[in-house]
């Protein structure tokens, strides 16, 4: 999901903008032309059964009442799961709208944008084709983007805007995300870029830490762990990230769904993950804050949205896509930063 980052790309952007602005004509309706990766336009019929299906990550599985409740903006009763999947299958059913002409415009150069950005992606990474669904964006709010299965959900607000260039930007985003869910070599081998590995067993998550977790559809699996240090002795954890809510319940006028969200690095022991109890009803990890400093020395400090291992790798790999079409973006990271782009670049394309 694409949360609000603090992470300005404007920089970016500007770059991007010049390799843009050579691009060529694409005919409104689905794209068929041979391309790096193929687009397909749902109908609301069509995106409406996408948006409620997820037979690869089983979000509607995992997904918590509470989760939908926020996202329903009602309160939760305990016994009423049933009632509350229901309205929120329908929520998400309603949210789907159709694409308009002037959509399939803007977003026609969008992909010939990215067609171009994309050649020389090694193509077992890639997707054959990824779904396009638009929507009124009432689940998550305005300018919120997410995957599920092979699909973009695109926020109405955003495709009215029109900038090409931040469209495309997130595409990449979103795009590294399909890759990452549909190729477990390539998951694995880039979120190693960052020290994390998969958990070997699956996660046994406590209550009540496990009926407040809020389930990113970009990063349905949190069985992903790294390795920790505490720079004033000779200690190591393994540590989880999970985003979970600040309260226990819907609270009418606390605003959107990102008002709930707290994010924490959890120990993990086992598959168990260990949470160190609640204080004033939120949930406390286990993990001291010096733990922090290691965490961050090894993700790097080229994004700020790292509510787990997919959110930073996708922003990585929008950062060197454009990189490789624009080499002098790479002057605007930390040698640290840039050295995790560099590494990055030889998973992504094709050595040649």
């Amino acid at each position: 999901m694409l949360f609000k980052k603090g992470f300005a790309i404007a920089a970016l952007f500007a770059c991007l903008g010049v390799f843009i602005s050579c691009k060529g004509k694409t005919s409104v309706g689905t794209i068929v032309k041979e391309q790096a990766v193929s687009f397909k336009f749902l109908s609301k019929t069509e995106g409406e059964l996408a948006n409620t299906t997820d037979t690869k990550d089983h979000f509607f599985r995992d997904v918590t009442p509470l989760d939908m409740c926020l996202q329903l903006e009602k309160t939760y009763t305990l016994g009423s799961e049933a009632v509350v999947k229901e309205e929120y299958i329908e929520l998400l059913k309603n949210d789907v709208l159709s694409f308009s002409e002037e959509d399939h415009r803007v977003l026609g150069e969008v992909i010939d944008s990215l067609d171009r950005l994309l050649k020389g992606v090694n193509p077992k990474w890639l997707p054959s084709e990824i779904k396009l669904i638009k929507l009124n964006a009432d689940a998550y709010g305005p300018s919120v983007f997410y995957t599920r299965e092979d699909g973009i959900y695109i926020p109405k607000n955003e495709l009215e805007a029109k900038n090409i260039q931040s469209l495309t930007s997130v595409f990449l985003h979103e795009i590294y995300h399909i890759m990452s869910r549909y190729s477990e070599e390539f998951r694995l081998k880039s979120y190693g870029l960052i020290g994390f590995s998969a958990v070997s067993k699956s996660l046994n998550i406590p209550s009540p830490l496990k009926e407040r977790i809020l389930l990113n559809p970009d990063g349905v699996n949190m069985a992903y762990s790294i390795e920790l240090s505490d720079p004033t002795k000779d200690e190591k954890v393994h540590a989880v990230p999970v985003i979970h809510s600040n309260s226990t319940n819907y609270i009418d006028g606390k605003g959107s769904f990102f008002n709930y969200i707290q994010f924490d690095l959890f120990r993990v022991v086992d598959g168990d993950v260990i949470v160190g109890g609640e204080e004033a009803g939120v949930i406390v990890p286990d993990i001291p804050d010096l733990y922090y400093q290691s965490f961050f020395e090894q993700i790097k400090d080229n994004t700020q949205y790292i509510i787990h291992p997919d959110e930073i790798m996708a922003d990585n790999f929008m950062f060197t896509i454009l990189a490789h079409a624009e080499e002098e973006i790479l002057q605007q990271f930390s040698p640290e930063g840039k050295d995790l782009l560099e590494r990055f670049t030889k998973l992504v394309f094709v050595e040649h």
